[in-house]
């Protein structure tokens, strides 16, 4: 019978640095990380995430979504004066890192990862969404 129990393991450890081989896992999960690590390590990240992975990834990430074109110079002013101020008075010395939805999405597709699914859960008041990606190894058709 079912009793509901599931074989799960947690680890911690320096994601560049895994000592678990290649699709180890059926799931890989990084929460809340990504933007504590800048846009080229973000892509290592996908990347290591996606080679312990045999099926699943899910990856959360808050970046700054792509705007309506018509108002794209004065938004992107105001953004750029705005995530000044956050990066260097409330986020000093570099420790949050700001991705845009094209390096995520550029992130996603180049850890060779496909999006199943994805969630909004939050969009902040300081222009930014953060969102839960469900993605998958892309395979190769036989």
């Amino acid at each position: 019978p079912n009793t509901g129990a599931c074989n799960l393991s947690l680890a911690m450890g320096d994601i560049f640095d895994l000592s678990y081989g290649a699709k180890t896992f059926d799931c890989a999960i990084c929460i809340r990380f990504l933007n504590l690590i800048d846009s080229d390590r973000m892509m290592r990240a996908l990347s290591a995430l996606e080679s312990m992975s045999r099926f699943y990834v899910i990856a959360g990430v808050r970046f700054i979504p792509r705007r309506d074109r018509q108002h794209f110079l004065v938004s992107f002013l105001f953004t750029a004066v705005r995530w000044s101020w956050l990066t260097f008075v409330k986020y000093p010395r570099g420790k949050v890192f700001f991705h845009t939805e094209k390096q995520v999405r550029a992130g996603i597709m180049n850890a060779n990862l496909e999006v199943k699914k994805e969630i909004v859960i939050e969009d902040s008041p300081d222009d930014t969404s953060y969102a839960i990606f469900l993605l998958t190894p892309w395979r190769i058709p036989v």
